[in-house]
């Protein structure tokens, strides 16, 4: 599992599962230094391999487009713990 770090006190500030239900407009504290946390705007990005799968569904069969759905959801998910950085709230 990939630590999420808090940028204020360097430590573990809370598990994936808590960044996965953060935004940019959703904040959680820090579990040592409570400081407010969120995620910046460019979290949109890490969503652009489930944008591209609803993109497709007039294209391909429903079987397939049920096939492609839960990999793209679980690889954007990977993006967003991996790639998108815990910032400060304002």
């Amino acid at each position: 599992m990939i630590n999420q770090v808090c940028p204020s006190c360097n430590k573990k500030a809370f598990s994936n599962w808590e960044k996965l239900h953060l935004g940019p407009l959703i904040s959680k504290g820090c579990s040592n230094c409570n400081v407010m946390l969120t995620v910046p705007f460019k979290l949109i990005l890490a969503y652009i391999p489930l944008m591209v799968t609803m993109f497709i569904i007039p294209y391909v069969s429903y079987a397939l487009f049920l096939g492609i759905l839960p990999i793209s959801l679980i690889f954007s998910f990977y993006l967003q713990i991996r790639y998108v950085p815990l910032i400060k709230a304002e």
